[in-house]
């Protein structure tokens, strides 16, 4: 069970931050679906690796090559915290 704070807070359970290996800055997505509340984690690097390649965002290669390394620094650092 979650508690709601005064100011809206509330805290994750310890076994779901392991799961989804949420950290202190981690950032969600917060949505409702039929009187629920979703919360997904905003950081899915794969996602972003597809976002970056397609076509659609008109990038060059050197800059789509950019992106994805910058990507992988961040997932590589949050990799080392977790373990």
């Amino acid at each position: 069970m979650v508690e709601v704070y005064d100011k809206g807070q509330i805290v994750i359970p310890k076994y779901i931050r392991d799961m989804l290996h949420l950290l202190p800055g981690s950032q969600l997505h917060a949505r409702v679906e039929a009187r629920k509340i979703i919360l997904e984690p905003a950081d899915d690097y794969f996602e972003e690796f597809g976002r970056l390649t397609a076509r659609k965002t008109g990038r060059s290669d050197e800059e789509v090559g950019k992106r994805i390394r910058a990507a992988e620094r961040r997932m590589h650092r949050e990799w080392k915290r977790v373990h």
